[in-house]
């Protein structure tokens, strides 16, 4: 499919009862400065009640015939307090695949079901990434040889961070000041 090239700077996608942006079907997006956040927590929720969105949607009414949810950018953006996961892609297949964040921030929601990511598509990269909380899985590239003999799908985590807490946030329902 060609290039879409399309570009969003310094955008907010937050507060909603779904998701804050969904991905369907196109090659080539570019996202950079912006925020997913707190999406799917007020009192009218339902799933996926996440952040981003990066999964291929059937043909519709709007979008005859997707082919792919491919070669996304995501640069200097934040994903924080989501009821279940900050950004989702999690369809395996070949149509959803290549997308990377470079030097992002990633944190659950109080809920004990929340994910900072949850990446189950090929070829998801992340570098200079922070992430505060549980990540979610990962595609399963069953590698048997080294190098492999065709593309390498694996999840890639590079120069990254990994926090159980943050101590600007409390992820625990419940909790009482001390």
């Amino acid at each position: 499919a060609p290039a879409m090239n399309i570009a969003i700077t310094n955008s907010w996608f937050n507060f909603n009862c779904r998701t804050g942006m969904s991905w369907g079907g196109g090659n080539g997006l570019t996202i950079s400065g912006s925020q997913f956040n707190y999406n799917g927590i007020g009192r009218i929720v339902s799933a996926m009640a996440s952040g981003f969105d990066a999964e291929l949607e059937p043909p519709n009414a709007v979008c005859t015939s997707p082919s792919m949810v491919a070669n996304g950018t995501f640069t200097n953006c934040e994903f924080s307090g989501n009821r279940f996961c900050g950004f989702i892609t999690d369809q395996a297949s070949a149509s959803t695949k290549n997308i990377s964040f470079s030097n992002c921030t990633f944190r659950p929601s109080a809920d004990p079901s929340s994910y900072c990511s949850w990446q189950r598509s090929k070829a998801v990269q992340f570098k200079d990434c922070t992430f505060y909380g549980r990540v979610g899985p990962f595609y399963n590239a069953s590698v048997t040889a080294w190098p492999p003999s065709g593309p390498d799908y694996r999840t890639v985590f590079s120069s990254c961070n990994f926090y159980e807490e943050d101590a600007n946030y409390c992820y625990v329902s419940d909790a009482v000041p001390a």
